[in-house]
């Protein structure tokens, strides 16, 4: 299932964010940033989304900074597709996190 939705939806965003990242570590939403990021033992990763579409994104080997206005959550997948004026990126959930939540089932 893909959900798409803009920075200025931030109610909504945050509540499609939480249920991505539910039972992948540890998550945080306020007015001002959606947060999430892995626990040990499991591949160190961060994904946050600003409210004014800036996201900051990393785990081994790559990160980024970069303003982006929709963002396109695919649970089959497993990706975050962030879409702005200057280009895009996609997220990606690592497959060993993605244990985590079917180990807890």
């Amino acid at each position: 299932m893909t959900e798409s939705v803009a920075v200025e939806q931030w109610s909504e965003l945050g509540n499609i964010f939480s249920h991505f990242f539910d039972g992948l570590g540890e998550v945080s939403c306020t007015n001002e940033v959606l947060n999430y990021q892995s626990l040990p033992p499991g591949v160190p990763t961060v994904f946050a989304i600003h409210r004014d579409g800036r996201v900051d994104a990393s785990m081994p080997l790559h990160g980024i900074e970069a303003i982006f206005e929709f963002f396109e959550f695919d649970a089959s997948d497993n990706n975050i597709v962030c879409q702005g004026q200057h280009g895009k990126y996609t997220y990606r959930v690592p497959e060993e996190l993605l244990r985590l939540r079917s180990d807890s089932a």
